[in-house]
């Protein structure tokens, strides 16, 4: 359990010394499913999330969606 603390503490440390942040985005900010199941960044810098209702990407200020 001391190892998992450490390691959380560790990353947390490195991104704050990197200048990462989180950013927490709702159905308010057109993101439409609240249980997300995977996520990635594309080459052209677009984040994709997906869960069971679809797929959406991010450009940085809004979200489209992608029906299945």
């Amino acid at each position: 359990m001391r190892c998992i603390a450490l390691a959380v503490l560790t990353c947390t440390l490195l991104a704050a010394a990197h200048g990462q942040y989180f950013t927490n985005y709702t159905a308010e900010d057109g993101l439409g499913a609240p249980e997300l199941s995977h996520a990635l960044k594309d080459q052209q810098g677009f984040l994709w999330v997906a869960s069971s209702e679809g797929a959406w990407r991010f450009d940085g200020a809004t979200f489209k969606r992608f029906d299945t």
